[in-house]
């Protein structure tokens, strides 16, 4: 008897500005492994519209199908997808893979999880998917830190040449594409901010990157230096760095940069991880961007939000145009 495989069915996502997805690779290896595989065709707004073109899943043998059509799918397939999706009521009948958001007491987490054994369905979420070795099949990665790492130089540059005007959304980056279809479009943008704030500053900044031989501390590292600074003005710390230390770091604010790599579940007792502001009263404040790549943007609980972030600066998400103090 042959064996039976679900239907694989991979959604357009529903967050603004969340250009990516499971790529045509990934979809390719489930058909050839013999899965069914439906992929809804990409959103045409740009705030939506997929780094994937549709035509590339067509050819590794996906079907397309319409936007938005998944909650329609029968009974017995996978849905799959990236992030959460949008707060609604109706029962999920299908399993779904993806972020749910939904173990670290975020907003909302009962009614999310409640769909699933309403609708006799199971979540499998990508965050707390492990191997036979007990490690994660998904984690942030190398391009996390390299790509906030950038959005924290360009904000930094934006910071010195228009110190009264608050940075645009990210959706008129890039001549209004809200995207970049490349790495090196990426580096390119952000070479040119920081050379316009060196011209006022005549001198390159100094990034701290905390976690920094992990995946995202190592694609941060190297955006840095992708973008024009040199080994001496990146700091890079790691356990060994912090282990015997509870904090507060004072070397955090003298640097221009601060790229937060790490994430904590469990501090110390007694501990704290980052300058008081009895600290940040004393010493001469020169850090004036601080970037953390690893925290979801979605979702977050204010009421957990700085026992899960070993830097607590802010207690909310927080659009560009909005000041943390």
């Amino acid at each position: 008897m042959a064996l039976q495989f679900p239907r694989v069915h991979l959604r357009q996502e529903q967050k603004a500005f969340e250009h990516r997805s499971f790529s045509p690779k990934v979809i390719g290896a489930l058909v050839e492994a013999g899965y069914q595989v439906t992929v809804e065709r990409s959103s045409l707004d740009g705030s939506y519209k997929r780094i994937f073109e549709d035509s590339e899943y067509q050819g590794v043998g996906a079907e397309l199908v319409d936007t938005g059509s998944w909650p329609a799918v029968a009974p017995g397939a996978v849905i799959l997808g990236l992030k959460d999706l949008p707060r609604e009521n109706f029962a999920l009948s299908n399993d779904h893979v993806m972020f749910g958001h939904c173990y670290k007491g975020q907003d909302g987490w009962q009614e999310v999880l409640g769909r699933f054994p309403r609708g006799g369905s199971v979540l499998y979420d990508i965050e707390f998917l492990l191997d036979e070795h007990g490690r994660r099949v998904s984690a942030f990665g190398y391009f996390a830190g390299f790509a906030g790492a950038a959005l924290g130089v360009h904000a930094w540059a934006w910071q010195l040449t228009h110190p009264d005007e608050p940075m645009p959304s990210i959706r008129t980056h890039n001549g209004g594409r809200g995207y970049y279809r490349s790495e090196d479009e990426l580096v390119a943008a952000v070479k040119l901010a920081l050379a316009d704030a060196e011209n006022l500053t005549r001198r390159r900044p100094n990034a701290l990157v905390m976690g920094a031989l992990g995946r995202v501390g190592r694609g941060a590292s190297d955006l840095l230096k992708r973008v024009g600074l040199k080994d001496e003005d990146i700091t890079r710390w790691d356990i060994n760095e912090t282990k015997d230390r509870h904090g507060p770091y004072e070397e955090i604010i003298k640097h221009d940069i601060f790229v937060n790599c790490v994430s904590l579940f469990i501090f110390p007792a007694g501990s704290s991880n980052t300058p008081r502001s009895s600290s940040r009263t004393r010493s001469r404040r020169s850090s004036t961007m601080t970037c953390s790549p690893k925290l979801a943007a979605s979702s977050v609980s204010l009421r957990i939000f700085p026992a899960i972030r070993p830097i607590p600066t802010v207690s909310a998400m927080l659009a560009w145009n909005q000041k943390p103090f």
